[in-house]
């Protein structure tokens, strides 16, 4: 998974705002206490991040791994 994945499935999922809000601010308990952001600095796997995270905002999985087509900005 690449960042990018990452913060586009994040925005689908927690809406623009509250993502970034969430990978600035949300501490991860199984990333060491770190924010999504840090634990990916650290050089945590992206996806291993997304998991975290997902698994602390309770995210059901069918919403954690595809953005609609119709959802997605479009270029």
């Amino acid at each position: 998974m690449r960042r990018s994945e990452f913060r586009e499935l994040a925005a689908y999922v927690f809406g623009a705002e509250l993502a970034h809000t969430y990978c600035h601010e949300f501490a991860l308990v199984t990333c060491g206490n770190l924010t999504p952001n840090e634990a990916i600095e650290a050089g945590y796997p992206v996806k291993e991040v997304w998991h975290a995270l997902c698994d602390d905002m309770d995210v059901p999985v069918h919403m954690r791994w595809e953005v609609p087509p119709e959802a997605r900005p479009r270029a």
